[in-house]
């Protein structure tokens, strides 16, 4: 099963794609984020995030999308990361969407609902010693998915 896990946001959406198979063996075969520029319109904006859903469809050929379900404390930053999620619904528009509360992620990883950005960091970084997160949006889009394979008890 191929999934690609997500944490979106207008600034850095953190992505990432696994490959894991029944027995609970897990490879990461992309880990990055999509950066955008806060001098752009929101539309410009929104549209390097759609070239990137895109091409990491078309390329990886995900067999399941899972993704931190949008939450935000205030107004602005609440339109901004649903306009991502229209982005992200429109370019996998044939795929169901499976999405985790931060919480959720953060148990799931950790086994506390309440832990640090850092301590989910550190858990995936043990398990994956190889792998470097430049951003938490990319260890974030990292936890959404092995929190996809944990819903399954394929790990």
């Amino acid at each position: 099963m191929r999934i690609l896990g997500l944490d979106l946001a207008l600034e850095s959406t953190g992505f990432c794609v696994i490959d894991a198979n029944t027995c609970g063996d897990v490879s990461i075969k992309l880990i990055g984020s999509t950066q955008t520029a806060k001098k752009d319109s929101r539309g410009r904006r929104l549209r390097v995030i759609f070239e990137q859903m895109t091409y990491l469809r078309d390329t990886y050929k995900p067999d399941v999308i899972s993704l931190e379900r949008p939450f935000s404390k205030h107004k602005t930053s609440t339109q901004a990361l649903f306009s991502v999620l229209g982005v992200v619904q429109c370019v996998f528009y044939d795929f169901e969407l499976f999405q985790y509360a931060v919480s959720t992620l953060k148990k799931s990883v950790t086994g506390n609902g309440w832990a640090e950005k850092a301590e989910v960091q550190d858990v995936l970084s043990k398990r994956f010693p190889d792998v470097v997160f430049a951003n938490d949006d990319e260890s974030d889009a990292l936890g959404v998915a092995m929190t996809h394979l944990k819903k399954l008890e394929i790990i």
